[in-house]
This record gives C-alpha cells, sequence and structure tokens, in this order.
C-alpha cells in the first residue's frame, strides 16, 4: 500500500468526518445527546440489577432466580433498542449516509463537536464507559456464584423425590434437597446465566471505545 494512497484514505476519512459533525451539529446533536442520557440511565438500571443478582445468590435466596434474570432480560432489551436509536442517529440517516464514515466513535464525534455539546459528550463517555466496566466485573462475579453452587449442588448425593408442602424454607437446604429440588434450582440458575450471555455489549463498547 504506497504511502500517497494512504495519505488520500486520512484526508478522506477526515472529511467525511467533517460532513458528519456539520450534520449533527444542532437538532440532531440534541437528539443524540438525549438518546446517549437515555443508554446511560439504562446501564445505570443493569448495573443496580446485577448487583441485586449477585446479592441474592450470595445470600441463597433463590427463591426469585427466574425474576432476575427476566428482569435481566427486560433491561437487556431496552438497552438493544436504544443502542439502534443511537447509532441510526450517530450514522446520519437522515442525511446523505453513503458519504458518512462507517466507524463513528463518540470519541470522533467530542472531539469535533462545539461547546457545550464536547463537556456533554466527554462526560456520558466517561461515566458510560465506567459503568460497562463495572457491568463486565459483575457479569463475572455472577458467573463464578453460579459456577460455585453448581459445583456444590453437584456433589451433594440426590434424595428421592418427596410431596412438596406450599411453603418452603427461602434458604436453599442441601440435606434435604430432592431430585425435583436440584432440577428447579439448576433452572434458575441457568436463566441467569442465559441473561448473563444477552449482556454483551459489543456495539456499545465500540462507540466508547472502551
Amino acid at each position: 500500500m504506497s504511502l500517497t494512497y494512504i495519505l488520500a484514505r486520512n484526508a478522506q476519512v477526515a472529511t467525511q468526518n467533517a460532513d458528519f459533525i456539520h450534520m449533527i451539529t444542532g437538532r440532531t446533536m440534541d437528539d443524540l445527546l438525549a438518546v446517549v442520557g437515555r443508554e446511560r440511565q439504562i446501564l445505570e438500571r443493569l448495573l443496580y440489577r446485577l448487583l441485586q443478582t449477585s446479592n441474592m445468590i450470595t445470600i441463597d435466596e433463590t427463591r426469585f432466580l427466574h425474576w432476575l434474570a427476566l428482569d435481566l432480560e427486560r433491561v437487556a432489551d431496552h438497552l438493544r433498542e436504544i443502542d439502534l436509536q443511537r447509532s441510526i442517529i450517530a450514522v446520519g440517516l437522515e442525511g446523505e449516509q453513503q458519504s458518512l464514515p462507517s466507524q463513528i466513535t463518540m470519541t470522533t464525534i467530542s472531539a469535533n463537536a462545539p461547546t457545550p455539546y464536547r463537556f456533554l459528550l466527554d462526560d456520558h463517555q466517561s461515566e458510560m464507559s465506567a459503568l460497562v466496566g463495572e457491568i463486565g466485573t459483575n457479569v463475572a462475579h455472577i458467573r463464578d456464584l453460579i459456577e460455585e453452587r453448581l459445583n456444590t449442588l453437584a456433589c451433594v448425593p440426590s434424595k428421592p423425590c418427596r410431596p412438596h408442602l406450599a411453603v418452603h424454607n427461602h434458604h436453599d437446604d442441601l440435606d434435604r434437597m430432592d431430585a425435583l429440588d436440584r432440577e428447579i434450582l439448576n433452572a434458575g440458575y441457568e436463566t441467569i446465566l442465559l441473561a448473563c450471555d444477552r449482556l454483551q455489549l459489543p456495539e456499545l463498547v465500540r462507540f466508547l471505545e472502551c
């Protein structure tokens, strides 16, 4: 690849970025900030749900594993919806998107945006990057907790199934757990793991350049 080609390509990308920034300045920039602000709130809600899930697993309060997984799924759905909205704005679909760069990031936008947009974007980028890091850490922690409990559960001999009462002790009593109890508990942990699988945020990570 020749130096002339590289310089020409860099100039083309710079021109495309400038066109993009010009396009989003004004109403579209306000739209972008509004969407990014909502996305930040959803990330905070997701972190709260993960902390709640981690705490419930830690204290062996497993009655609500399916509800916890459902909450995580719902937040993941909201994140995907807002991610799509932000992506539509970020690629400038209201303009001539064919001429725009394909890898626009918040850093690119912030570096070229006028004040006060630049400061607002920098704040969102910093806080959202930190939230994404915390989310990843908590997802990994939840996985470790569940793996530990599944390993413990696998080492406990199954007892014959018995009639189940309407009211149970809300903590897991491994000594009294029969095969049906084990199956229910395993299913609950699996739903949490599946929900965690959906919390991958590659497009957001790329946009934030985490």
